[in-house]
């Protein structure tokens, strides 16, 4: 039985140390990828329970009634030997971490090197594509901003410009009318100064005329035939005279031929001496005696007076 007890101690010992081992490894920053694992083969113990069958218990015997001395007894009988066990085989012990040799140390610091720049690169292209991916979105939405002006901007000048178009066409419709009625209005002007001036030359004429008419009237009755006188004859006078209506010179600007003949004319003239109604026309109207009466020609003819 001690035996027995001692094995197992001695397997739970074993485990115990190679999983404390393994910890220990573990713990210490042991890498299994840069050495090479080798495979522990566990250790089995091999063990044989062994039964040992007890002797039943005698009976105890009364004492006889005389006093024996008691038999010794019998000597029980040896327990069979167990088996004794197997040696066991060494206990491979747990691989030590070799120290690192300074070709690993580098080849390690150069890996890490490397991955370290591999991960730089890695988010540095991670953020330029972010970056590059803002950009783009910005700019996108810049310029959906500026189509959305520009389109703005386009449909305002459009308003605009036919707001001015409008506005245009209103002034210059206003305008030609403006012009139609000013054009309107001048030539109703110049009709009715047309008008006014036919009507006043027509007075003028009429005035002239029914004037004309008092001089050779009062020329004809101050006027004496002379004997020498004929029916074709006739002689130019030139009359001038004053608003006052008197005669200021009288003279031939074209003879009859007959010396006689002028000369009654002329007295004709000069015995009329003063134009009275010429007086009241040079107070009404000065242009009209002015251009018709202060100086003018007379056609003396026997038959007629004719201006």
């Amino acid at each position: 039985m001690a035996r027995r007890g001692s094995g197992y101690r001695t397997a739970v010992l074993c485990s115990t140390l190679l999983h404390g081992g393994l910890l220990y490894l573990l713990i210490s920053g042991w890498h299994p990828e840069f050495q090479r694992r080798e495979l522990v083969q566990p250790s089995y113990i091999e063990a044989t329970l062994l039964q040992v069958e007890r002797p039943a218990p005698q009976p105890v015997k009364s004492a006889p009634a005389k006093s024996e001395p008691p038999k010794p007894a019998p000597p029980a009988p040896e327990p069979p030997k167990p088996e004794s066990p197997k040696p066991e085989p060494p206990k491979p012990e747990p691989p030590k971490p070799k120290p690192a040799t300074d070709d690993n140390a580098a080849k390690r610091a150069e890996q890490v090197a490397q991955e370290k720049a591999a991960k730089q690169k890695v988010a540095q292209e991670t953020a330029v594509r972010e970056k590059r991916a803002l950009q783009k979105a910005a700019q996108e939405k810049a310029a959906a901003e500026k189509a959305v002006k520009e389109k703005a901007a386009k449909e305002q000048v459009a308003k605009d410009q036919a707001k001015a178009a409008k506005e245009k066409l209103a002034k210059e419709k206003a305008a030609r009318e403006k012009a139609e009625q000013a054009a309107r209005a001048q030539r109703e002007q110049q009709q009715a100064a047309q008008q006014a001036a036919e009507q006043a030359q027509a007075a003028a004429q009429q005035s002239v005329s029914t004037y004309g008419d008092y001089v050779r009237d009062r020329i004809a009755g101050n006027w004496s035939r002379p004997p020498s006188a004929r029916r074709d004859m006739q002689v130019e006078l030139q009359i001038r005279i004053v608003p006052t209506g008197q005669v200021m010179a009288v003279a031939v600007t074209r003879s009859s031929g007959d010396p006689a003949f002028d000369q009654s004319a002329v007295g004709a003239v000069e015995r009329a001496g003063r134009f009275d109604r010429l007086q009241e026309l040079a107070r009404k109207d000065p242009l009209l005696f002015e251009q018709n009466f202060r100086k003018f020609t007379l056609v003396f003819r026997p038959e007629d007076l004719r201006l």
